[in-house]
């Protein structure tokens, strides 16, 4: 309304100047139609006309300005309005919180009522509710939970991958972790496949698709889907790291690749992990590096 105003005012202000000067352009001497265009009372109104124009217009333009900053002030940058989804949001009271989550992977935070784990979004909506004894931050789209003193699985919808069942869970690395049952350690997948029965005495997360594990005090390691690539004939061994894994035999650390072939004979006191194509070793007392080919360059 307050725009058709404006058009109005600036048109009739125009046609009243056009009009004026026409008329001054033509007629040298007064208003040979005695319209009363050139008098005083009418300058007077036009221009009174011409400064609600001005007024009108710096008017519009202050409660634009206004619209933009306090849509600026409600969804940052955007100049868009508040989606309506967004509008019907409700937060949780977390002033009922014992524990109020500050990180929030696959947007999902952990928070504490009661005595018992559940999980909100990043907006503080509830979307699992408080009902675990322990819970662990979300990996992906899963997470580890414990609910009466048992673990399991769940999504990040709070559906169950794999029931609460199991003494403890491993890391998932490339979808496969270890579990424990009846002091036993096993593997399954996130969706609760069992890829080994709980058999060995002691097992460890995936390091490049093997993970190492041990019966009757003997080690080697396991692919992800089971199966013993690398016969436990080791007294002991570490996690593989850029293809090699140090394995310990006969009282001294050598070197293997993930097919079990030895690369380096054992030799050394002790033996790391490589990094950057470097691994520190012990020998004769003194630690110095060796290269993938145990040549010592340190």
């Amino acid at each position: 309304m307050q725009t058709i105003l404006v058009f109005i005012c600036l048109f009739w202000a125009i046609y009243v100047l056009f009009l004026k000067f026409k008329r001054d352009f033509t007629i040298k001497k007064g208003c040979s139609k005695g319209c009363g265009m050139c008098s005083t009372d009418t300058k007077k109104t036009m221009i009174f006309l011409l400064f609600c124009v001005c007024m009108q217009a710096c008017d519009l333009s202050s409660k634009k300005q206004e619209n933009i900053d306090s849509t600026n002030f409600a969804v940052g940058k955007s100049n868009k309005p508040m989606p309506k989804k967004l509008e019907k949001v409700q937060m949780a009271d977390t002033s009922k919180f014992e524990e109020v989550p500050n990180l929030f992977p696959n947007n999902r935070g952990k928070f504490k009522e009661k005595g018992k784990y559940g999980f909100v979004d990043s907006l503080f909506q509830i979307v699992i509710a408080a009902q675990f004894d322990e819970v662990e931050p979300f990996q992906d789209t899963i997470t580890k939970v414990k609910k009466e003193k048992l673990w399991g699985v769940i999504d990040s919808e709070g559906k169950w991958l794999i029931s609460a069942k199991y003494d403890k869970l491993g890391l998932f690395k490339d979808t496969v972790s270890y579990f424990i049952q009846k002091e036993k350690y096993g593997f399954l997948t996130y969706k609760g496949k069992e890829v080994t029965k709980n058999e060995y005495d002691w097992g460890d997360n995936f390091y490049e698709k093997r993970a190492k594990v041990s019966k009757n005090k003997k080690w080697g390691f396991i692919n992800l889907k089971g199966k013993e690539v690398i016969a436990l004939t080791y007294d002991g061994c570490r996690n593989f790291s850029e293809n090699m894994a140090a394995v310990w035999q006969n009282s001294a650390w050598g070197y293997i690749d993930t097919t079990g072939k030895v690369l380096i004979k054992p030799q050394f006191d002790l033996a790391l992990d490589f990094e950057k194509g470097k691994a520190k070793v012990k020998i004769d007392g003194r630690f110095v590096e060796i290269d993938k080919k145990g040549k010592v360059i340190k």
